[in-house]
């Protein structure tokens, strides 16, 4: 057992100085899984947008309306929901490329294509799951408190009355979840003490091995050593924090793996204008 943290006012002054109010699942897992990323994006404030985003938050909407039409009394037809999701995802692209501009990265349209394909057969294969939804709450937020001088927070996709339920679009489902995943999702039940659905959307596969559609439940006696990882992690970005006095310094730190399948071209472009070596 770790001791308990004696908090400081030295790192919310660090956290200030570097625009970090408070620490999410999202960012805990990008530290977890890469820390030269997580330094990227909430050191250096790369945020990355694109297709995939879009192809996510498109999905999401398309649920949404289905669950908000069941609290309305009102009809929606899936057609109606595929409609939604395409219409999300031209805004999303629309936005972006306005802020660029026009400007488009390398292998845009062929990377657009293929994440706007995975949006009517997503929808369709959850259109049925999420009207069975007779009301929800949507991005319920939420406060952890992990032992260090900020709290974790999170938004819930969809809260019901009696569970979480957590939406993850992709492209390939996971024959079991990434730890990433489960470590998302036990912080939202150990806050709420309510227990989660994981649902995956996707397309079909053409071998039949998923229709587009699967469920993931977490055991209840996994919650507290998957929110112990948090707490773990939030240790060790405090530790970096506390031990830098400049952006300079946290570069030093860390390194990134461009190798890593997560590092996109544009973001290595970046990422490379900070980790160089000048004599």
């Amino acid at each position: 057992m770790y001791p308990s943290i004696k908090r400081s006012n030295k790192l919310r002054q660090k956290l200030d100085l570097y625009g970090i109010e408070h620490l999410s699942a999202s960012a805990l897992n990008e530290y977890i899984t890469d820390p030269a990323k997580w330094v990227l994006r909430y050191i250096l404030k790369h945020k990355g947008d694109g297709p995939s985003l879009w192809r996510g938050r498109a999905i999401e909407n398309a649920m949404k309306n289905c669950v908000l039409s069941n609290m309305a009394g009102s009809e929606y037809e899936i057609e109606s929901a595929v409609e939604t999701g395409f219409r999300v995802f031209e805004e999303s692209e629309k936005d972006f490329l306005i802020a660029r501009g026009g400007e488009i990265p390398s292998l845009y349209s062929e990377r657009r294509d293929k994440e706007i394909s995975y949006i009517e057969p997503s929808i369709r294969a959850g259109y049925s799951y999420f009207k069975e939804i007779p009301s929800a709450i949507f991005q319920k937020k939420f406060e952890f408190d992990l032992g260090v001088e900020i709290p974790a927070i999170g938004y819930l996709d969809f809260l019901t009355p009696g569970k979480i339920i957590e939406l993850k679009t992709a492209k390939s489902f996971p024959s079991e979840l990434k730890d990433s995943v489960r470590r998302q999702v036990a912080l939202q039940c150990k806050a709420l003490s309510l227990p989660a659905e994981i649902i995956y959307l996707g397309k079909p596969t053409k071998n039949k091995s998923h229709e587009g559609f699967r469920k993931f439940e977490i055991p209840a006696s996994d919650i507290e050593s998957l929110v112990d990882d948090y707490r773990m992690a939030a240790r060790a970005i405090r530790r970096l924090l506390m031990n830098t006095d400049s952006v300079e310094e946290i570069i030093e730190f860390v390194f990134p793996n461009y190798d890593n399948f997560l590092w996109d071209d544009e973001e290595i472009e970046v990422a490379k204008q900070y980790w160089k070596f000048a004599a």
